[in-house]
C-alpha cells in the first residue's frame, strides 16, 4: 500500500497539499506555517532564535557571520560595516559585550576573572600574571567600579592620586 505525502506543503483535512503560510503572513492555525513558525495571534510568527526574511524563518546570525541590513543578529550584536572592506558587514557583539560561543556576554570589569582576549573593559587585558583576572593597562588606572581610566596628564586638575601617574 501506498500514501502520498505533503513536502514543504501542510496537509489539508480534506487530503489535498497546501502551500505553507510564509512568516508573516495570516494563518488560521499551527501546522500551515512555514518551519521553525507558529500560528500566533492569526499571523505566522518565527520561533525564538529565528527571524523573518523573504517568507521564510532563518536563524539569528552569530557574531563574526556576514549580514546585510536586513539580516538579524543574536541578541546584544548588531551587522555593522566594516571599514577597510567596501560594502562589508558582519555581525559584532555591542560596546560591553564580547563574544564567545554564539551569543554576546557582559565584558568583565577590572579584577574580575576572564579566560581570554576582548572579555574585559575598555583599557583593560586578561593577564595571567595574577591568574586570568582583567588588569588594567600600564597607561590605564582603575576606579571604586573596576572601569579602565587614562591617567591624567601631569599638572592637570585630578580627584583623587589615583588619577595621576606613577613616578
Amino acid at each position: 500500500m501506498f500514501y502520498c505525502l505533503c513536502f514543504h506543503f501542510s496537509d489539508d483535512p480534506r487530503g489535498t497539499c497546501l502551500p505553507l503560510i510564509k512568516a508573516n503572513g495570516v494563518c488560521e492555525s499551527n501546522g500551515t506555517c512555514v518551519t521553525n513558525s507558529l500560528c500566533y495571534d492569526g499571523i505566522c510568527t518565527c520561533v525564538d532564535h529565528f527571524y523573518a526574511r523573504d517568507g521564510v524563518c532563518r536563524d539569528l546570525l552569530k557574531p563574526g557571520a556576514t549580514c546585510d541590513d536586513l539580516d538579524k543578529c543574536v541578541e546584544l550584536s548588531s551587522c555593522e560595516k566594516i571599514s577597510n572592506v567596501s560594502g562589508a558587514a558582519e555581525c559584532k557583539c555591542n560596546p560591553g559585550y564580547y563574544a564567545e560561543k554564539e551569543v554576546c556576554r557582559d565584558v568583565h570589569k577590572a579584577g574580575q576573572p576572564c579566560s581570554g582576549r576582548g572579555q574585559c573593559v575598555s583599557g583593560a587585558e586578561c593577564s595571567t600574571e595574577l591568574g586570568w583576572v582583567c588588569t588594567c593597562g600600564a597607561q590605564y588606572y582603575q576606579d571604586d567600579y573596576g572601569v579602565c581610566y587614562l591617567y591624567k596628564l601631569d599638572g592637570t586638575p585630578c580627584n583623587s592620586t589615583k588619577e595621576c601617574t606613577k613616578n
